[in-house]
C-alpha cells in the first residue's frame, strides 16, 4: 500500500471521528472548542503511530509553550516531508468549529490587534511558502461524515463574509471540500510524499501551492532534532508561530 493511501485512510478516519464527536456534542448539549478538537486529532494521530510502529511514516507533534489562547486564534502548521528531508510541503490551518445551537460559524469574521484574521492567515502563509486553509470542524444531519474536517481557501471565506458575518453550515459546505482529498489520489504513485500532495493540490485548483525553499527547509528542519513535544516562538524559524505543529515524514524514498 502506498504512503498516500495510508494517509488517505487515516485522514478520512480523523474527519469521521470529528463529525461523530460533534454529533454527540449536539445530542448532549455540549459545545467543544477548536483547541480541544485539534488536541483530539493530535491524540488520534499519536495512537495511530503507537499502534503502527513499523508504518511508512514518522510523526512529530509540537505545542507552543504559551498560555492558552482564544479558540478564535487557533492556528496549526502541518509539514509533510520526504525521506531525504530535502522536500517539505507546509500548510497553515485556521481551525473553526461549528456552533451547534445556531448551526453557524460565529467567529469567522474575527479580528485582533494585528488585523483581520483572513488577511493575517494569507500574509503569514504566503510570506513563508505555506498553503493557507480554514479548517472547519462540523456536523450536519444528512451530510457524509467525511465532511467533519473540511477545508476552504481564505479568499473564498472572505467572499462569503461579504454576504454573512456568521455563515450557516450550508454556506460553508458550498465553499469547502473534505480534507482527505489532499491525500487521496491513486494516480500519483512513484512520487515523494510532498510531491504527491502538491500534485493533488494543483488538481484541486490550488496552482500557486509550492514546496518550501532551501533556506526555509534549513531553518524549519531543526524541529526534527528536538527531543520534546513543546517549543517556543524563538525556536520556530518563521516569524509567526502557531499553537500546534505537526510534521509527518515519509520513511521510504520514492524518487
Amino acid at each position: 500500500m502506498y504512503c498516500n493511501d495510508l494517509l488517505c485512510i487515516e485522514f478520512k478516519r480523523l474527519a469521521n471521528g470529528v463529525f461523530n464527536f460533534l454529533k454527540k456534542d449536539r445530542i448532549i448539549g455540549q459545545q467543544t472548542k477548536e483547541e480541544t478538537i485539534s488536541n483530539l486529532i493530535v491524540r488520534t494521530l499519536k495512537c495511530w503511530k503507537y499502534n503502527n510502529p513499523h508504518s511508512k511514516f514518522s510523526i512529530k507533534e509540537f505545542t507552543k509553550s504559551q498560555e492558552s489562547l482564544n479558540g478564535a486564534d487557533f492556528e496549526w502548521d502541518w509539514y509533510f516531508v520526504d525521506s531525504s528531508q530535502k522536500k517539505w510541503l507546509g500548510f497553515r490551518l485556521q481551525a473553526k468549529v461549528l456552533n451547534l445551537k445556531t448551526n453557524r460559524f460565529l467567529f469567522l469574521n474575527h479580528s485582533n490587534s494585528k488585523g483581520h484574521q483572513s488577511n493575517l492567515l494569507i500574509n503569514s502563509s504566503y510570506n513563508d511558502s505555506r498553503i493557507p486553509f480554514y479548517c472547519f470542524y462540523l456536523h450536519k444531519v444528512g451530510v457524509m461524515s467525511l465532511r467533519g474536517c473540511s477545508l476552504s481557501s481564505p479568499d473564498k471565506v472572505k467572499d462569503l463574509l461579504k454576504v454573512s458575518n456568521r455563515p450557516h453550515v450550508d454556506e460553508v459546505l458550498q465553499i469547502s471540500f473534505p480534507w482527505h482529498m489532499i491525500f487521496c489520489n491513486h494516480n500519483v504513485s512513484g512520487m515523494s510524499l510532498p510531491n504527491k500532495l502538491l500534485e493533488n493540490l494543483h488538481t484541486l485548483g490550488f496552482d500557486n501551492a509550492k514546496l518550501l525553499n532551501e533556506q526555509e527547509i534549513t531553518g524549519i528542519s531543526k524541529l526534527l532534532t528536538m527531543d520534546k513535544d513543546s517549543y517556543t516562538a524563538e525556536e520556530y524559524y518563521f516569524e509567526s508561530a502557531p499553537q500546534q505543529i505537526t510534521i509527518i515524514q515519509e520513511k521510504i524514498n520514492h524518487d
